[in-house]
């Protein structure tokens, strides 16, 4: 992409070769490994809603509230334009405690919730907001002494706003918190235009809720959210970064970007297709801000050079198959494994203590991140390329030189010498010994055939035997059991008859005795 002057340059560059699969593929295989070791423990697995997202230790946020101390969140901070989000999962039954207590302590006065409850007849999200009218809006936490209460809902075209009202039961502090609910987003999906999205995310922008606030009122991070909390919700913070990179006249490196949040939050972003989407919203977004996408022309490189260099790249790309050749989302064999950063890094960045983040200093190589579940949906562009064509058949080189010297014979002859031939019963059989001769060369060919051809006529021969046997045996057994029959049935009539004559004696001697 060494012609990329722009966002809608590099889509464009992107999308005329193909080239989704192999950036996505690119970003994930470049994408950094930090431990996990906090979310595996015992107690805070059953804490995850899937096994194989879960936060960084250096970029956890830390509860400290309650009992409990995890939540399956991460605080992402992008550098270049000073914005912070909190990704995090859809809450569980016995995670909604801990979400409210987060809301609280890391002051968020926006929640982005990109995915429904339910979705394919499957659970996503619990419903952790209160729901109904009096008295049922009201949801109460005794573990962390904190109420939620709804105190307002808006339906819009695309989302469902939510006003609620969230209080600290121990010093009566009030805070009002906006759900912003999208509901028409598809799982591993896109939405159909990136026209709704991008209204639903400048409705969230002109709140001021994404941003930091201000000294006499400061603003926490927004929490973006779906249902792992890492393929929409990554969507929904790359793209808002990237129009406000376009804002401040920055040129916008979209792959860069997407590396420098997977440093806080594994996996962000889970399928090509959100990743081109995220592309068509930056550029929708950037059209309808009336940005220039094109202004960051490179004044030492001239147009048409670099341009050439890059359609030469685009031709190469397309005519090597196995840059596309890879479809389902695995982690390659050998991972690019970096280093924990240090606790002055993570000061530096912004990342301290006082937004519950915690660091560690540990440097010992880790594995790599689980994928997350069906991550890539789109079809390899080799899937449907025809099979190649299956060599014909030819004869055997002996057979098609005596086939060939035959054709030159002079017809008479032949049938003279035939005619002669066919009153001699020697000459028959040799001419149909030679007819049923196999060459040497086929016969080695053809050996194993015959004989596996023979081995299953002989297994075949041998099941039919065994199927005959067993029938002998059950009319056996069936001739068996009837003459058992009738010779028990015999004896019940003999002993029948023996009775009735010894009572008949019997009553004989009474009445004549």
């Amino acid at each position: 992409m060494e012609c990329d002057y722009g966002v809608k340059d590099e889509y464009q560059a992107i999308e005329s070769r193909r080239g989704w699969q192999p950036l996505f593929t690119e970003i994930r295989e470049k994408s950094a490994n930090f431990s996990i070791a906090e979310s595996k423990k015992i107690a805070n697995r059953d804490l995850n809603r899937y096994r194989d997202v879960n936060p960084f230790d250096h970029s956890r946020i830390v509860l400290r509230r309650g009992n409990c101390n995890y939540i399956n969140a991460s605080l992402v901070k992008v550098q270049a334009v000073e914005r912070t989000y909190i990704l995090t999962q859809g809450p569980l039954p016995s995670t909604v405690s801990h979400f409210w207590t987060m809301v609280w302590e890391q002051n968020c006065k926006i929640i982005a919730m990109l995915n429904n409850t339910i979705e394919k007849n499957q659970i996503k999200c619990h419903t952790y907001w209160p729901v109904g009218t009096l008295p049922n809006n009201m949801l109460t936490f005794e573990d962390v002494q904190l109420t939620v209460e709804l105190i307002g809902e808006e339906h819009k075209q695309n989302y469902i706003l939510r006003t609620l009202r969230l209080v600290d039961l121990d010093n009566e502090e009030i805070r009002l918190v906006r759900q912003y609910h999208y509901t028409t987003w598809p799982d591993f999906g896109v939405p159909t235009t990136p026209s709704d999205f991008i209204q639903y995310l400048q409705d969230i922008r002109n709140t001021g809720g994404l941003g930091p606030g201000t000294e006499e009122e400061p603003i926490g991070p927004a929490i973006v959210h779906c249902s792992a909390g890492i393929g929409r919700s990554g969507t929904f913070c790359i793209v808002d970064t990237a129009l406000l990179q376009l804002e401040r006249g920055e040129r916008v490196n979209v792959k860069e970007l997407l590396l420098e949040m997977r440093r806080y939050r594994m996996g962000l972003i889970q399928t090509a297709e959100q990743l081109r989407f995220s592309y068509l919203s930056i550029i929708e977004g950037a059209e309808s801000m009336n940005i220039d996408l094109r202004r960051w022309m490179p004044p030492h490189v001239p147009e048409s050079a670099s341009c050439s260099d890059s359609d030469s790249d685009s031709e190469d790309d397309s005519d090597n198959p196995e840059e596309v050749e890879e479809e389902d989302d695995v982690v390659s064999s050998e991972p690019v494994i970096f280093s924990q950063p240090s606790n002055s890094q993570l000061i530096n960045e912004g990342v301290n203590s006082d937004v519950g983040v915690i660091a560690n200093n540990d440097t010992e190589e880790l594995p790599p991140p689980i994928p997350p579940r069906a991550e890539s949906l789109m079809a390899s562009p080799d899937y449907d390329r025809p099979l190649p064509l299956a060599p014909s058949k030819r004869g055997h080189e002996e057979m098609e030189v005596s086939t060939a010297s035959e054709t030159e014979e002079d017809p008479a002859e032949s049938d003279s010498v035939i005619e002669e031939a066919a009153g001699s019963e020697c000459e028959r059989k040799r001419r149909k010994q030679a007819e049923t001769t196999i060459p040497r060369a086929a016969e080695s060919d053809n050996g194993g055939v015959r004989q596996r051809r023979d081995d299953r006529k002989e297994k075949s021969q041998k099941t039919l035997q065994m199927i005959s046997n067993i029938k002998e045996k059950q009319k056996e057994q069936e001739r068996k059991s009837e003459l058992h029959g009738k010779v028990i049935a015999g004896s019940k009539w003999v002993g029948i008859s023996v009775g009735i004559f010894v009572l008949v004696c019997a009553g004989f001697r009474y009445f004549h005795g």
